[in-house]
């Protein structure tokens, strides 16, 4: 049984959370990064980016559930910094 999706979005990123209520599921994690972000080496950069981020900072997000973390065209230019920033601000957002 699935309760109502949520998303939550600033400058650089959007959490898309689908929450999945069943006994036994776990976290389930998707990267996308626009094709507004100019060449594929800083697309992959950036998705590449996005993971570390996910790594170090998973447990913000709730613990069961379907994710979706977009980045948008302004990420590009982000630093690593500023990206950690928005997605621990966006998991504390989520868990309210």
């Amino acid at each position: 049984m699935s309760e109502v999706a949520a998303s939550v979005e600033d400058a650089y990123l959007v959490i898309r959370y689908l929450p999945i209520m069943e006994e036994g599921t776990h976290r389930h994690v998707g990267v996308a990064v626009s094709r507004h972000c100019r060449g594929a080496a800083v697309r992959n950069r950036l998705r590449r980016r996005l993971k570390e981020i996910y790594r170090h900072q998973r447990d913000l997000l709730p613990p069961a559930g379907d994710f979706m973390i977009i980045a948008k065209s302004g990420a590009q230019h982000a630093s690593y910094h500023d990206l950690a920033s928005s997605f621990e601000a966006l998991g504390h957002e989520l868990v309210q």
